[in-house]
């Protein structure tokens, strides 16, 4: 090996390239022009590492305010050991009484690999839009109503995920 770096396939640029059938965008295919909606990440595989790391990042703090928030209806007084040891239970996803079976983390993760591209092409319609449709059909869920702290959990995990994303977002470049 001798003092040389392997180039892996996790450090190679990853392009992405939206396809297009106008005449204008033939003629910018021919003379190798960017497309308007081409794509460039440079490290993908650090990317996608960021990705999941913050994922995860995002699930202890939620779980440790769940069970926070567990511990203070049980015991009444909020106890740090306690809401420690009752955080495991909840970030596992399938306890007895907190089972999400891992569904909110992988659409987390998706939102985190997607929203930094969408930010970067400032689609920010889009995020939002998404948004509304989590928030409105989660609204219409009778729990909400009445436990207010669940849906305050689910909007701080989205916020973290917006700030999370802006930050991603410089890993994505124009082609």
């Amino acid at each position: 090996m001798g003092g040389r770096i392997a180039r892996t396939a996790w450090s190679r640029p990853l392009t992405f390239v939206v396809h297009y059938s106008s005449d204008s965008v033939q003629r910018m295919l021919e003379q190798n022009l960017p497309l308007p909606g081409q794509f460039h990440i440079a490290h993908w595989g650090y990317y996608l590492v960021l990705c999941v790391f913050f994922a995860l990042l995002i699930r202890v703090v939620i779980s440790f305010f769940t069970s926070s928030v567990h511990t203070i209806r049980v015991i009444g007084v909020w106890d740090c050991r306690e809401a420690v040891a009752t955080s495991w239970a909840v970030f596992k996803g399938f306890g007895a009484r907190h089972h999400d079976l891992w569904i909110t983390f992988f659409i987390g993760l998706i939102e985190l690999v997607g929203y930094p591209v969408l930010i970067h092409f400032r689609q920010l319609a889009v995020i939002g839009g998404w948004l509304l449709l989590k928030t409105a059909s989660a609204a219409s869920w009778e729990k909400w109503k009445t436990h207010r702290t669940e849906y305050t959990r689910f909007l701080f995990g989205n916020l973290l995920t917006i700030f999370i994303s802006f930050w991603l977002s410089c890993f994505v470049s124009r082609y």
